[in-house]
């Protein structure tokens, strides 16, 4: 009887260590059934993902040593101009108004808007101004726009860019109006042309909003 017993649980262990068997192999395959495929999906989503967002955003975002040293030099370069165009205007318009810097520049300047009056461009309209009055109305506004552009905030600064543009430009058409030789008018023409490249690139741009 007892062998029958042995015999009986011989047979009995048989299947279930099969079994067991058979369950240690399917596992090493479930994991490329199961566990495989989401490795996979998760290898190739890696990859993708990665450039996808990181790779955006390195081209939308210049590196910074190309661009940040250059706009600083920059902006240093256009505040050195404006400064000396407003000292140069303010050194002008001093010298129309007193001979304290020099008796005989001042005395040119007083006989020169003689003839400039002659040519003063709202002559059709009826108007002529004195010429010592026009002397030092152009010398008071060279000064104070020359100090504002030179100094002040930069509202200031823009007015009186505009202000000594239309000075500038008037002194062109009063030499052409005189007929005088086109060197006469270099000084003019140069002062017109920094004054306009600061009033286009020497000024920061707004701020724009966030939503763009």
């Amino acid at each position: 009887m007892c062998h029958s017993l042995g015999g009986d649980a011989a047979h009995l262990s048989a299947p279930c260590s099969g079994n067991i068997q058979g369950l240690a192999r399917a596992e090493p395959g479930a994991g490329p059934g199961w566990g495989g495929e989401r490795g996979r999906a998760g290898n190739e989503a890696e990859p993708g993902a990665g450039p996808g967002r990181e790779g955006e955003r390195g081209r939308a975002a210049p590196p910074r040593s190309a661009l940040g040293p250059a706009r600083p030099a920059m902006a240093a370069a256009f505040t050195a101009l404006r400064v000396l165009l407003g000292l140069f205007f303010f050194l002008t318009g001093a010298l129309k108004l007193s001979d304290w810097l020099s008796a005989d520049l001042h005395r040119h300047m007083a006989s020169e808007f003689v003839r400039f009056a002659k040519v003063f461009p709202l002559k059709e309209l009826g108007f002529v101004p004195e010429p010592g009055r026009y002397l030092v109305a152009v010398g008071w506004l060279e000064v104070t726009a020359g100090l504002l552009l030179a100094f002040g905030p930069q509202l200031l600064q823009e007015i009186s860019n505009f202000i000594l543009s239309v000075i500038m430009i008037g002194a062109i058409y009063t030499l052409l109006a005189l007929q005088e030789p086109l060197a006469m008018c270099a000084p003019a023409t140069l002062s017109l042309g920094l004054l306009l490249l600061l009033n286009i690139r020497g000024y920061p741009a707004a701020p724009r909003p966030k939503f763009e």
